[in-house]
């Protein structure tokens, strides 16, 4: 199935989230000047997306269930210190 055209995507919710890029940009928190708002978007839902699709196997191969409430909080530091690192870093060695 071909992706849909970005103009299905409301232009609210990526003026948002661009608007939140540029302004951490702009207070010097996010030092990076490629960022784009949508591979940020990714990033997470790939996290996300990821724990669900492969419960299964992970829960055979490495003995937990990646959907366990009390993973959550871990989970949510995790993937928020993966995307703070992303935003904050410099371009410095190892970074592109």
């Amino acid at each position: 199935m071909p992706a849909r055209p970005a103009t299905a995507v409301p232009e609210r919710q990526r003026d948002a989230a661009r608007t939140r890029c540029a302004g951490g940009r702009a207070a010097g928190v996010f030092r990076r000047d490629d960022v784009d708002a949508v591979d940020v978007h990714m990033m997470a839902s790939a996290f996300c997306v990821f724990r669900v699709a492969n419960r299964h196997t992970f829960g055979t191969i490495f003995m937990r269930d990646l959907t366990a409430p009390e993973l959550r909080d871990h989970d949510r530091r995790m993937l928020g210190d993966v995307v703070v690192e992303y935003l904050s870093a410099d371009g410095g060695p190892g970074v592109p």
